[in-house]
C-alpha cells in the first residue's frame, strides 16, 4: 500500500518534497501551502473556515475579557482582535493582551495595523512568533459567538474592556 498525498488545494494532484520543501506542480507555491496549513488545523476549524464571512465581529485593536477552553480546562484571558480576512471565516487575536500592552505597547500598535494577508503570510510559514513575540493565533468564529483556534482552544464569552 502506498501513501498518496493528494494536494489540499487542486485536489488533483500529488504533493512532493523537492528536497527544500513540499510543493504541487500544479500550484502556485503560496496557494499550495496555504492550502496545506489549514488542513493541519483543527477539524472543526478547518470546517468554519469555508465559510465565506464571519459570524460576528468583534472591535479590531480594542481589548476583550474572555474564557478559553483548552486541554479540558477553562481559564480566563484578555484578547485583542487584529484583523480578519474579507474573504473566509478567519481572524487573527492576540491574548494575554494586558501582558502585551504593558510590555510593548509599539509592537502591539504595529500589529494593529497589518493586514490579513501579512499576518497569514507569517503564520503559513511559522514565523509569525519569530516576528512577533506574542501569542498570535488564527482562528474563526462561531454561530455561538465563540471562536475557534488553528489549535481548538475555544474563546468564548466576550466583553470589552472600557
Amino acid at each position: 500500500m502506498t501513501n498518496r498525498f493528494i494536494c489540499p488545494n487542486c485536489n488533483v494532484e500529488e504533493y512532493y518534497f523537492d528536497g527544500t520543501k513540499l510543493k504541487c506542480p500544479a500550484c502556485n507555491q503560496f496557494g499550495f501551502e496555504s492550502a496545506l496549513h489549514d488542513s493541519e488545523g483543527n477539524i472543526l476549524y478547518q470546517e468554519l473556515i469555508k465559510l465565506k464571512k464571519l459570524f460576528f465581529e468583534l472591535a479590531y485593536g480594542e481589548i476583550y475579557t474572555c474564557e478559553v477552553e483548552f486541554n479540558n480546562g477553562l481559564e480566563k484571558t484578555k484578547i485583542i482582535p487584529i484583523v480578519s480576512d474579507s474573504k473566509s471565516n478567519k481572524i487573527f487575536i492576540m491574548f494575554d493582551a494586558d501582558y502585551c500592552q504593558q510590555n510593548n505597547p509599539e509592537v502591539v500598535n504595529q500589529l494593529k495595523g497589518k493586514t490579513f494577508s501579512e499576518l497569514w503570510q507569517l503564520d503559513v510559514k511559522n514565523e509569525i512568533h519569530i516576528e512577533y513575540d506574542f501569542p498570535i493565533i488564527i482562528g474563526a468564529t462561531e454561530k455561538d459567538n465563540s471562536i475557534v483556534s488553528y489549535n481548538g482552544w475555544i474563546f468564548k464569552n466576550f466583553v470589552k474592556v472600557d
